[in-house]
Parts: structure tokens; C-alpha cells; sequence
């Protein structure tokens, strides 16, 4: 049942990073391509995540899910760029005002990530859940 399941997150996966390309291709050297870039490929890999946990079955679901929280970490900062430069004719200006909250919001997902490799981190962890290979 979970192979069928999983064919959502694959399709998304995959129009997700073929919209990215895309974008990118457009116009590489534009500050909205590069963000709406970066922002729809972070979640191509949440949802490439997501996929290889409904297949995984427990086996090594617990590093796929990693993946998938790392993806929707990266988001913020890519969606807060975007939507800081997105149809606005004096970005710059705008983007040095803003720069400090970008900056931290990708500092806050770096740290998110790296903590993401803690034991402690996933704290709805049991034995018995998904993750444990033993449901």
C-alpha cells in the first residue's frame, strides 16, 4: 500500500526539481530565479524524502526523514529571499534592509540541520515506531 502512497511525493519530487532547473535556466544570474530556484528544489528533496521513507518500511527511514526535515529547513530562508526580491524594482535596497533576517533565518536552519545528526533531536522516538525497523 505504501508503494502507491509513495508515487505523490516521487511525482512532486520531480516537478519540483524540473520546475527548479527551469527557473534556473531562464535567467541564471537573476536574484529571483536563484531564490524561487533554491526554494522549489529544498522542497524537491523534502519530497524526495518523504518518498524514500513511505518506501523504506522502517528500514533506514529514520535517515530519509532527516533528509525531508532538512529540505523543509532550507525553505525559510530560500522563500524569505524569494519573497524579499520577488516583483520589487529596488531589491537592492530592500535586500540590504532585510539582509540581517535572511541571514538569520539560515543560520537558524544550519543549526537546525546540524543538530538534526543529535540523539536527542527526534524526541517522538520510540521503540516499535517507524523508525525503529520493528512495527
Amino acid at each position: 500500500m505504501t508503494v502507491y502512497l509513495s508515487i505523490i511525493p516521487l511525482l512532486s519530487a520531480l516537478l519540483c526539481a524540473g520546475l527548479g532547473a527551469f527557473t534556473l535556466s531562464r535567467n541564471p544570474r537573476h536574484h529571483t530565479n536563484i531564490g524561487f530556484a533554491i526554494g522549489i528544489v529544498s522542497l524537491a528533496v523534502s519530497e524526495a524524502g518523504s518518498f524514500a521513507v513511505l518506501l523504506s518500511e522502517g528500514f533506514g527511514a529514520e535517515r530519509w526523514f532527516m533528509v525531508s526535515i532538512a529540505g523543509q529547513a532550507v525553505m525559510v530562508p530560500a522563500w524569505l529571499f524569494f519573497s524579499t526580491v520577488f516583483a520589487r524594482g529596488n531589491f537592492r535596497e530592500i535586500l540590504s534592509r532585510k539582509a540581517p533576517f535572511i541571514i538569520g533565518a539560515a543560520l537558524i536552519s544550519a543549526l537546525f540541520i546540524v543538530l538534526l545528526r543529535s540523539p536527542m533531536f527526534i524526541a517522538a522516538y520510540t521503540p516499535g515506531s517507524v523508525f525503529s525497523g520493528t512495527t
